[in-house]
């Protein structure tokens, strides 16, 4: 597959020689016949952007498909309090780093709901893989709820896990830690709004090469097989 602008330049979204230039790219305005505008706003941060850059990898076949435009925002400025860009988008996706203060959060809400009053607003969460920290605060307020992963079991979305995830608990079982359980108070009315997102393998330098049919290296790996459960 030969990579398209947008792809291009998401290489170069979270630094690089190019890294401004890319920024306005990215984020410029959408086309005024745009069947349907998609505007995404992101964390800068690698792990958070492995499930932005598909999006971007895939802008022409959206484009195509759906006749949508997708437009990318780093959320710096929405983070700082600063109204972003007008677009009236008929599709929000917006990012935030897992600390954020529950009011700086009600306030990023409040300020792309102003810029896209119409728009179907969902959180892409970025966070640890059966963590719902945030979903008591979009109860009403999102369309969808982006996970990396999703329990088979979504009762466990509601479990109480030492530490505060289902991987601190088995850390500290593991290894004898104790650890108060931490309720994330995780409203039921999210359950329908749940859905699966890209995640790490989506990240550009591996969802570039895996689409070209190459492998990584394994040359220099001093590990012949690393797992992870």
């Amino acid at each position: 597959m030969v990579l398209n602008l947008d792809s291009r330049a998401g290489q170069y979204a979270l630094g690089g020689f190019a890294h401004r230039p890319a920024l306005a790219f990215l984020s410029r305005p959408f086309p005024k016949r745009a069947r349907c505008r998609v505007a995404l706003y992101f964390e800068p941060k690698s792990i958070s952007f492995t499930q932005v850059y598909p999006f971007l990898y895939y802008a022409d076949a959206f484009r195509r498909r759906y006749g949508a435009e997708i437009r990318c925002f780093s959320n710096a400025g929405l983070m700082a309090g600063q109204a972003p860009r007008a677009d009236h988008a008929d599709v929000v996706l917006f990012q935030t780093w897992y600390d954020l203060a529950d009011a700086d959060l009600t306030r990023c809400v409040a300020l792309l709901r102003k810029a896209h009053p119409d728009a179907r607003l969902s959180f892409v969460d970025s966070f640890a893989h059966g963590d719902l920290r945030l979903a008591r605060l979009f109860e009403t307020e999102i369309k969808f709820y982006l996970k990396k992963s999703l329990f088979r079991d979504k009762e466990l979305f509601f479990r109480p896990f030492r530490g505060d995830t289902n991987l601190t608990e088995y850390l500290c079982d593991l290894y004898g830690i104790e650890a108060e359980p931490v309720d994330w108070q995780v409203p039921r009315a999210i359950l329908p709004k749940l859905r699966l997102s890209p995640n790490f393998f989506t990240a550009p330098r591996f969802l570039d090469a895996f689409a070209q049919g190459q492998v990584p290296s394994f040359e220099d790996r001093p590990l012949d097989v690393q797992t992870r459960f």
